[in-house]
């Protein structure tokens, strides 16, 4: 029976409380009633994607996880925010970014067609990424009511909030059936804890999820494949 580490995302160390624990401009996000669980965040100096200025904006959030003073998880936020331009240009662009948000890329594109329009017209795109929790924490709601709460105030002019649910030890798990489990149970702790729904068809069945922002007028249709 394989070892379950459901809802770990990706593997953090020692090492990067030691890298970051220096930073004087960490901000930081204590909701626990004993002060316990807190998260400490950095968000970096918008840059062009690509290099290509004045076509797609991107600002990461990076932000790690204490109980008291051990670190027990870490988390990235992009924002992207983009000039007027064509789907095909957009995903053209992404792509130099990261697999994983050229892919992201294409699905809001199929999905929501002349995305300058339908999405950020509204507002920004965001981007939650590299999601790791110690697993004795991760069935508790702590990690996601701090990641909520920056999301609120760091990036309230959201359109979109996306994400994907896919386990990162994707090597050790027995793909014939094991990946569909883990999958499935983060796609439910994501829908509880984060408030967001698989996209349709087979970008779903992947673990894409997204939640409509707040800039949205109304929730804009999402086309069917």
């Amino acid at each position: 029976m394989l070892h379950r580490k459901t809802y770990r995302r990706e593997k953090f160390s020692a090492e990067a409380h030691e890298r970051f624990r220096d930073l004087k401009l960490l901000r930081e996000i204590d909701l626990s009633r004993q002060g316990g669980f807190k998260g400490r965040y950095r968000i970096y100096k918008a840059r062009w994607v690509a290099e290509a200025p004045n076509m797609i904006s991107l600002r990461k959030l990076y932000c790690w996880l204490f109980d008291k003073q051990n670190l027990v998880g870490s988390f990235k936020i992009y924002e992207f925010d983009a000039d007027l331009m064509d789907d095909d240009q957009f995903c053209y662009l992404m792509d130099a970014e990261s697999n994983s948000v050229m892919e992201l890329a294409e699905n809001l594109t199929f999905f929501w067609p002349e995305i300058f329009d339908s999405i950020f017209v509204h507002g920004k795109l965001v981007y939650a990424d590299y999601l790791a929790v110690d697993p004795k924490h991760a069935r508790h709601g702590e990690w996601a009511a701090i990641m909520r709460r920056i999301i609120e105030i760091e990036f309230p002019d959201r359109a979109l909030l996306a994400l994907k649910a896919f386990p990162i030890d994707y090597d050790t798990i027995d793909h014939t059936r094991g990946l569909e489990i883990r999958q499935r149970a983060l796609m439910r702790l994501y829908r509880r804890a984060m408030g967001v729904r698989p996209f349709p068809g087979q970008a779903g069945e992947m673990g894409w999820m997204y939640a409509i922002g707040p800039r949205f007028i109304e929730d804009i249709p999402i086309a069917t494949p």
